[in-house]
């Protein structure tokens, strides 16, 4: 999909910390949101496909003589993300996944920490006051010490089950993300609802958007959008050239 990147790009550098802005709200994914992703990633593995769009992320450099990113958009999934990574990291460690050739030490350097970071805390994603002291305290791989009755911990545990369950070594899992769970540079402009449930959306992109990218996004919203409960049409497409501005990236 032109414009897009692989995750995994966000992810390398040893002194980058992914960093929530406070004004973001407390991680909220669902059971239902993990188990659709880990069940793509499946799919992925055993139909070979090249692709899976995983939503748009959205970071700024978080101050001008730092490496650390602000995450705009995207923090749910990049969450998300680090927690299934984080569960099969301490599966292996516990003898509930096999490695396969996966160097382990590697990935937990890139995804997991920044260790280039000169400081006590060098765990890559920071999230918010709230999600960071059950995010951390899933790095001991000790269940007494979990936080218990949230979010963070909830999707770990569904993870790290899915995982005992599925034929995924640690390699395959990481083969998946890295090349085939694909994110975008495109980036929302507007989404109308109008009468008859439909739904435009409109995005741009800093180079060009292409129709593939339009597919792409139809694709994404149709499948977590449900027409049984409620019928719509949708139209995705870019910003014209002679639209006027509506966000300040544009």
């Amino acid at each position: 999909m032109k414009g897009s990147v692989n995750i995994s790009d966000y992810f390398y550098g040893a002194k980058t910390q992914f960093i929530i802005p406070l004004y973001q709200r407390k991680y909220a994914w669902q059971k239902k949101h993990c188990v659709r992703l880990f069940e793509d990633l499946i799919k992925i593995h055993k139909e070979e496909l090249q692709s899976h769009f995983f939503g748009s992320i959205v970071a700024t450099k978080a101050c001008e003589v730092e490496d650390d990113l602000l995450i705009i958009d995207g923090q749910q999934r990049i969450t998300t993300l680090s927690l299934l990574i984080l569960a099969a990291f301490n599966a292996v460690a516990n003898g509930d996944m096999q490695p396969g050739n996966e160097d382990i030490e590697e990935v937990r350097k890139n995804y997991l920490y920044a260790i280039r970071k000169r400081i006590d805390r060098q765990i890559k994603l920071r999230p918010i006051e709230g999600d960071i002291e059950a995010y951390d305290a899933l790095f001991t791989n000790n269940s007494d010490d979990f936080i218990k009755n949230t979010g963070i911990t909830a999707n770990y545990e569904l993870f790290y089950q899915l995982i005992q369950i599925s034929n995924l070594t640690f390699e395959e899992l990481i083969k998946e993300i890295e090349e085939k769970l694909a994110s975008s540079d495109n980036y929302l402009v507007d989404v109308v609802v109008k009468p008859g449930n439909l739904i435009i959306i409109e995005i741009d992109n800093d180079e060009a958007v292409c129709i593939d990218d339009c597919v792409e996004l139809s694709r994404y919203v149709e499948e977590h959008l449900d027409r049984d409960v409620e019928d719509f049409e949708l139209e995705v497409g870019s910003a014209g050239v002679t639209s006027p501005f509506k966000v300040l990236r544009q």
